[in-house]
């Protein structure tokens, strides 16, 4: 298959690249900064795309079997407070997101996978929380993310197969720094009340479960669920 990535250059782009590339299917790996030898060096070919033109999106998904949009915008952690520096991030799940649902309903892709989060599910007290439980997004950060689903069941309505993955809080080698320095501070930011459990996912884990995403039934599913 040919699959076509947003984000590429984020911290699950790194990690799937390389294993669907292994798993024998063509990658076109878009990011900001395309990085065209290192993206060759894992047998990808690196691609430039403004998301927010339509027209670009359009010829850049022709001729690819799968969309998957990893992109994002996350702010720093210590800007996660301010409404503002959110705008990207919203644009890329709204915006971004409709471009390359309109590109893939129009160019015959097969399937779309979208990038979503545990954060938005309510408040489960201390029943597991599974891909049926009910969603309340308890900050205003996280409504872009339910768009992004609407647009992803949009092109599931219209014949295709559309994949939501909701992930987690993401640690590994290099996406841990931060993090742990915030928690030595006492200053970690949490979405909630901030007595809540907040599920994690290991970033080679967040890889492997886009590359699952490429040959399981449509739906919503989250590789690691939270409490």
């Amino acid at each position: 298959m040919r699959v076509f990535l947003t984000g590429a250059s984020g911290v699950i782009g790194r990690a799937a690249v390389p294993l669907i590339v292994a798993a024998e299917h063509q990658v076109t790996a878009v990011a900001r900064s395309s990085g065209a030898g290192a993206w060759a060096s894992v047998g990808a070919v690196p691609a430039e795309v403004d998301l927010f033109d339509p027209e670009a999106v359009t010829r850049a998904v022709a001729g690819h079997h799968v969309v998957a949009h990893f992109a994002t915008a996350i702010p720093p952690l210590d800007k996660m407070t301010k409404r503002e520096e959110w705008a990207m991030n919203d644009r890329l799940r709204t915006e971004a997101t409709r471009n390359l649902v309109d590109a893939s309903l129009e160019s015959g892709v097969e399937r779309f996978i979208q990038e979503s989060i545990t954060f938005i599910y309510a408040d489960g007290g201390s029943d597991w929380i599974d891909e049926d439980s009910p969603v309340d997004p308890v900050a205003d950060i996280l409504s872009s993310v339910l768009v992004a689903e609407e647009e992803t069941g949009r092109f599931a309505a219209s014949g295709g197969t559309g994949v939501v993955l909701r992930l987690s809080r993401l640690y590994g080698p290099e996406a841990s720094a931060a993090f742990i320095g915030r928690v030595a501070a006492g200053k970690l930011p949490l979405v909630g009340r901030g007595d809540n459990y907040v599920s994690s996912l290991h970033t080679d884990d967040a890889g492997s479960a886009l590359v699952a995403a490429l040959g399981v039934r449509g739906g919503t599913t989250s590789p690691m669920t939270s409490l």
